[in-house]
């Protein structure tokens, strides 16, 4: 819900915007766009507490949050993470019976996943201590889901799902995403001789590409994706599948179709010059 127009973004302290400090709304909206990589925002709190959050034009009943954070160092990252809401009479209040899951939570853009009993309120944030003294927290996303009508029934299955073969021998995963209440969108594999699918992985709200990195030279794998929320799972996307070889040039982007060309014109070349050669041949013989 965070790109809702009844949401405003929220932090503690000024932003530091790499040339520029300041704590703008512009520069806030970086938390709720959807994108997780692209840019992120870090604070420059002097103080001992630090948060990132929205407030609401209404009341809303929460019972989860995502985080991503941004960059990382030795002087950014929390302590005694937990999440506040705003109850009705304007005061930050601890949730109850918090639990927090980290998916990557030691890297850049590490994702957050905050679960606990549901409250009512106009604000949810979260809140803790920088690590170090004089230190600062990052921030790339944050992610609010609340209780309505679209979390009452399982997610809508994603559809067109394409496998891509990459040089460095990993596979780029891209599906489309039709679902607006996916807390989360499982990736699942198989060899094709295998009968049962096997989950490596899962990506959050709005994800719609993965990169499977664990892959073996010479297999043919089978992926499929099924989202998720608090009611179930969705029917699983179309089945894609992919041949796989060993790494060879590094990260770059190839589908087996354009290997396939690539192999093509050189044959093509090939025999183009076969034949000159023949001409030429052809030609030496006669004028003897």
């Amino acid at each position: 819900m965070a790109r809702k127009r009844f949401s405003t973004p929220i932090c503690c302290g000024e932003l530091d915007n790499w040339l520029t400090i300041r704590n703008t709304f512009e520069d806030l909206n970086v938390i709720r766009d959807g994108i997780l990589t692209k840019r992120s925002l870090r604070s420059l709190n002097l103080g001992f507490i630090d948060w990132w959050g929205f407030t609401f034009g209404r009341t809303l009943r929460v019972n989860r949050v995502v985080y991503y954070q941004g960059d990382i160092s030795e002087k950014c990252g929390w302590m005694n993470l937990i999440v506040q809401y705003r109850d009705n009479m304007g005061r930050w209040v601890n949730v109850s019976e918090l639990e927090i899951a980290s998916e990557g939570g030691e890297k850049p853009f590490g994702r957050f996943i905050f679960k606990f009993n549901t409250v009512s309120g106009t604000g949810i944030r979260i809140f803790g201590e920088p690590k170090s003294f004089n230190g600062y927290t990052s921030i790339a996303e944050l992610e609010i889901f609340y209780i309505g009508e679209d979390l009452k029934i399982e997610p809508t299955k994603p559809t067109n799902l394409k496998t891509t073969l990459l040089l460095n021998g990993s596979v780029l995963l891209e599906w489309v995403d039709n679902s607006k209440n996916e807390f989360s969108f499982r990736i699942l594999r198989k060899e094709f001789w295998q009968k049962i699918y096997e989950e490596i992985a899962a990506v959050g709200t709005n994800v719609n590409t993965y990169i499977d990195s664990e892959t073996q030279p010479f297999r043919i794998y089978n992926y499929i994706i099924i989202a998720e929320n608090e009611f179930g799972l969705s029917e699983p996307s179309n089945e894609s599948a992919v041949f796989s070889w060993p790494p060879l040039l590094g990260d770059i982007r190839i589908s087996m179709l354009a290997l396939l060309a690539i192999v093509f014109i050189t044959v093509i070349i090939a025999l183009l010059m076969k034949t000159k050669r023949l001409k030429v041949e052809f030609i030496r013989e006669h004028r003897m």
